[in-house]
């Protein structure tokens, strides 16, 4: 089977809404075999069905439920996708989020870095598999692994690297830029590693964008958010 008689696989995360969605939406437009990953049953249902509308004859489209702030959610997704397809053409970390004050998820983890970054991490460690898988019958640098960063990371000095949870001197702006630092950095190296499979690893800044990207944010974050309106 060769890339153009398959149905190609895009693995999306945060595709509930905003950014994800659209994505989701413009690879269904293609005809492929969305997989969209979100937190709120009733946003990940009404996701579900716009997608589908817009989705070319051929399309797939699938839901998986799960909070990207704890670990264990992260893995049993990777489990649902792998059972799902032995293939994944392309992978889009896209979910994630700005807090408005330090919360630990149940795991004890730092609830930003834990959706910003880490989750990222599990996700692509657990479904190289099912992206190495796809790469042979691809031409090379087709299969990815997209992480939507933000230039965010260029106010982080440096990685924290006793405290990757930002416990000590927190702060939420703080703690949003190192996990967007640790974005760029892990995508540096697993570019260099997977490039002999032929896969290719990015990290973009999509601006900003008016989403509910801040819903959970402070004052100020909302408040730059809101600007958009006008």
């Amino acid at each position: 089977m060769t890339e153009q008689t398959r149905r190609r696989t895009a693995v999306v995360t945060g595709a509930s809404a905003g950014i994800g969605k659209a994505t989701a939406e413009a690879f269904a437009r293609m005809g492929w075999h969305i997989i969209g990953t979100g937190r709120t049953p009733e946003r990940c249902d009404q996701a579900e069905a716009d997608i589908r509308s817009v989705a070319a004859k051929g399309a797939q489209v699938d839901f998986l439920r799960g909070d990207f702030c704890e670990m264990a959610h992260v893995r049993e997704v990777a489990r649902q996708v792998a059972a799902m397809t032995d293939r994944v053409d392309i992978l889009i970390n896209n979910a994630g989020g700005v807090r408005d004050q330090l919360y630990r998820t149940s795991e004890g983890l730092e609830a930003t870095f834990a959706a910003n970054h880490l989750a990222a991490f599990v996700l692509t460690r657990d479904l190289m598999p099912p992206l190495k898988a796809a790469s042979p019958d691809t031409d090379e640098g087709s299969v990815r692994v997209i992480a939507v960063s933000s230039s965010g990371h260029e106010y982080c000095p440096g990685m924290k690297w006793d405290d990757l949870n930002h416990f000590d001197g927190f702060t939420t702006g703080g703690a949003y830029c190192q996990a967007k630092l640790a974005n760029v950095l892990f995508t540096r190296a697993l570019n260099r590693r997977i490039a002999g499979d032929g896969m290719v690893a990015q990290a973009m800044h999509p601006g900003v964008v008016k989403s509910n990207f801040a819903s959970h944010g402070d004052a100020f974050m909302q408040d730059h958010m809101a600007g958009l309106d006008g």
